[in-house]
Parts: structure tokens; C-alpha cells; sequence
């Protein structure tokens, strides 16, 4: 079963990691200095970085990540975000660690703003939103 660890960044925000099996996916890493503390203090290697929204405190430590991992990025269709990514939108799908994730238009905070859903996660179902709930 995958871990979810959530990393404090800024004031009050968090940045997500779902690891298992020495992997790991970042989810909106807005500062890329505690999501790579972290993978080293636990011996991880990024293999994917999810992106939810354009906002710069979810998007900020992408080039530094990616730089340091040669990570995949993933994010929504019609959103200004770092390059390279893989446009993702609703019903595109992400296999992972194992598991299945289904991506989900979620429009409101930003207008291309997605989720990320895993249905089957051993555990429970999983939702990475961004901002769409505070």
C-alpha cells in the first residue's frame, strides 16, 4: 500500500508524496528545498510530479525537481505551467506505484483546475485536489 506523507511548505501549505517500493510522486510542489530534504532523508526517487493548478505555490519547485530527478510532470490542459508536462485532463488516466489514478475536472478555483483520484488504493479511496477544498 502506498504512503501518503504530507510536506509543510510556506505558511500553510502542504505538498503531498505518495510513496511505496522506494518511489515517489509529488503532488503541487510549490517549493522544491522540503520535497527534496525528504526524498533523501528517506531515500526515495521521484519518478512523477502531478500538478493541480497553475498557481505559483503549487508549481514554484517543479523545474528544481524535475532538474534533480528527471521526474515526469503531469498537469492540466489549458493552464500556463513549467515545461515539459503531459497535458491531463478529465478521464485521463495514471498508473503509479501500482495503483490506478483517474484525473477529474474540477474547474472553479482555476478554470483547468483537475484532481487526482485513486478509486482502488488499498486503504481507501484517494483524492489529490489542490485547492478545490480548502
Amino acid at each position: 500500500m502506498p504512503k501518503i506523507t504530507p510536506i509543510a511548505a510556506f505558511n500553510d501549505n502542504y505538498i503531498w508524496l505518495l510513496e511505496a517500493h522506494g518511489q515517489a510522486v509529488c503532488i503541487d510542489p510549490g517549493d522544491a528545498a522540503p520535497v527534496l530534504a525528504y526524498l533523501r532523508a528517506h531515500n526515495l526517487a521521484l519518478s512523477q510530479i502531478w500538478i493541480t493548478h497553475h498557481h505559483a505555490d503549487h508549481t514554484g519547485g517543479v523545474a528544481e525537481l524535475v532538474a534533480d530527478s528527471g521526474a515526469a510532470v503531469f498537469g492540466p490542459v489549458g493552464e500556463v505551467l513549467p515545461e515539459p508536462v503531459t497535458r491531463v485532463g478529465d478521464g485521463y488516466r495514471l498508473q503509479v506505484l501500482g495503483q490506478d489514478f483517474e484525473v477529474i475536472a474540477v474547474p472553479g478555483h482555476t478554470a483547468g483546475h483537475v484532481a487526482y483520484f485513486g478509486n482502488h488504493v488499498p486503504g481507501g479511496p484517494l483524492l489529490f485536489c489542490g485547492d478545490t477544498l480548502f
